[in-house]
């Protein structure tokens, strides 16, 4: 009875390790496959200073960086940027964070410029931006560090350097803040 099972723990040892070198040999094989490639200014970005990658539902790369949102589609990058030609892109275009609802729109944080909104199928943009007037109302700054879409709820939620979290209703545009002087945070 031990011989047997010490006949079947030598078998089973023997196919675990038989299967580790194998599994081993293959990822070795997919690691010599791999290839990096470096983006810089050199192929296009308009800065080496990147602060988020995002990878959308399509598979494309969004890359901000203090100098405008890229767009990398694996061949090439395309940049999104306000100047002097097109000055209403970004409020600001030092961009500091990206993500995206279920319709594909891109909401992107920017420093000291707010909120946008970008839907892509027409190219159109959408500024949510605190006036200082708005204190109570908007954001709690426009130094917007992190977005969450929660598109089940229809709602933003929008976390701002010094000003809390604020949650904007998509439905209706009503911003809601949460900060030290009017909650626990």
């Amino acid at each position: 009875m031990q011989k047997r099972c010490f006949a079947q723990y030598i078998t089973w040892l023997f196919f675990l390790i038989a299967a580790i070198v194998s599994v081993h040999a293959e990822n070795r094989d997919l690691i010599t496959r791999l290839k990096f490639k470096q983006l810089s200014t050199i192929n296009g970005l308009p800065t080496n200073e990147v602060r988020r990658l995002y990878q959308d539902k399509d598979g494309y790369i969004w890359i901000a960086t203090t100098s405008g949102l890229c767009l990398y589609d694996a061949y090439q990058v395309k940049i999104y940027k306000s100047n002097l030609y097109s000055p209403n892109l970004f409020s600001n275009n030092n961009i500091r964070c990206v993500s995206e609802d279920n319709d594909h729109n891109l909401w992107i944080g920017t420093n000291d410029g707010g909120l946008n909104l970008y839907n892509p199928e027409n190219r159109h943009f959408i500024h949510y931006a605190l006036q200082e007037n708005q204190r109570e109302e908007g954001f709690g700054s426009n130094n917007i560090k992190s977005v969450y879409v929660d598109d089940a709820r229809g709602l933003v939620y929008i976390g701002a350097h010094a000003g809390g979290l604020s949650i904007l209703h998509r439905n209706s545009g009503r911003i809601e803040n949460f900060n030290q002087r009017n909650s626990r945070l």
